[in-house]
């Protein structure tokens, strides 16, 4: 059987609004054309409760499904062979149905949080399992609580949605490979933008990615599709799809001026507009130090520069010189592992070196602006030739 494994559509999104749909649309057409059985690994719908256009837009995409001849049937019941849970855009209340459960009454999939579907085609059997989105402290715990089990004589896929240790930045509980239940031969994963796939106990970890850009980082400027898997094989393959090209690029710049810093970014984003067709969409970080008595904020916006030929951001994070200096001195003195009085000790000499003032006895001078005779010593040191 061959199985496709998609999601995190974020049909609606209001930036890149008609990219999901039209992307969306293509990557289920393939989906469907491709496979025997389809995957959906959440966050459908960017927002938990989808305007009614959003809705609308959603059933005629998801209706390619009906409209075809499927040769894998579920056990025990009338369905297609397609199977959702929510993401995290989607999770509402406990008590409140959210847009995956709305959709499922219209007939194209079925929803699988906290529930197993097994299909059968010829003489194989698929079981699915599936977890919803949910926080990310509570997901080792909710793994844990489903109890999770493979079926007997079947391949086994286990579906959820969540951030994993390791495979994404960000500080925090996050779920760890090691708290997914065994005996799985597919772990299918979803709210990941990137595609990625790994072993994960006996089986594999497929994390298909997302078919548009939402959050203009370096790990959505691959390629965008979805990951059709054959279960005689037991190899899979990612499916590209068409769509707007996303460029991330970083732009180092050291005590730079304000006209400098917007030269570096024009010259970046017309050099990636020669190897771009049509509208991309452009993400320039700037990285560095500024010139000396500079602020961020005097380099001013550049996107309406850009507008009519690129879906342009400029991410300026440069550092102002003093506050550069700053961090260092802070990276090097916790590097030197100090107590509280002996950073702040190596604080004043750094500084006093830096004001070329000489002082006999530093030690003395931090003890006594530590009981707060500050006012004192400055007179005393102002005497000084």
């Amino acid at each position: 059987m061959k199985i496709a494994i998609l999601g995190d559509f974020h049909l609606g999104y209001p930036r890149f609004y008609e990219d999901s749909f039209s992307q969306a649309e293509e990557a289920f057409r393939k989906a469907c054309d491709a496979a025997d059985l389809i995957v959906l690994v959440g966050d459908i719908f960017d927002t938990k409760t989808p305007k009614l256009e959003v809705i609308e837009r959603a059933l005629r995409i998801f209706g390619i499904a009906k409209r075809k001849k499927w040769g894998a049937k579920a056990e025990g019941e009338d369905s297609i062979p397609v199977v959702a849970i929510h993401g995290t855009h989607e999770r509402r209340q406990k008590d409140s149905v959210n847009a995956i459960q709305m959709v499922e009454a219209a007939g194209p999939w079925k929803n699988i949080h906290n529930r197993k579907i097994v299909f059968g085609f010829g003489s194989e059997r698929v079981a699915i399992q599936g977890l919803g989105g949910v926080p990310e402290e509570y997901a080792a715990v909710a793994m844990k609580a489903a109890g999770f089990k493979p079926e007997s004589g079947a391949f086994n896929i286990l579906v959820f949605h969540q951030s994993i240790e390791g495979l994404i930045a960000g500080g925090g509980e996050m779920l760890d490979l090691e708290d997914l239940p065994p005996g799985f031969d597919i772990y299918a994963c979803g709210h990941m933008h990137k595609n990625h796939s790994r072993k994960a106990g006996s089986g594999e970890l497929i994390i298909p990615g997302s078919t548009v850009v939402t959050q203009m980082r370096k790990d959505e400027s691959g390629k965008k599709g979805f990951v059709i898997f054959d279960t005689k094989t037991r190899k899979h393959e990612f499916v590209e799809i068409n769509s707007r090209p996303f460029f991330f690029q970083e732009l180092e710049l050291k005590d730079a001026s304000g006209e400098q810093v917007r030269a570096g970014v024009r010259r970046e984003v017309e050099e990636l507009l020669s190897k771009a067709g049509g509208k991309p969409i452009i993400k320039i970080k700037v990285i560095g130090t500024l010139a000396k008595g500079l602020k961020p904020s005097d380099v001013g916006r550049l996107e309406g520069e850009f507008s009519e030929k690129a879906f342009l951001s400029v991410d300026v994070g440069l550092e102002e010189q003093a506050l550069a200096k700053s961090l260092e001195l802070l990276r090097d003195i916790r590097g030197k592992k100090l107590s509280v009085r002996g950073m702040g000790l190596e604080i004043l000499k750094k500084k006093l070196a830096e004001a070329k003032c000489k002082v006999e006895n530093p030690e003395s001078l931090f003890d006594s602006l530590a009981e707060g005779k500050g006012e004192e010593i400055v007179r005393e040191i102002a005497k000084k030739p």
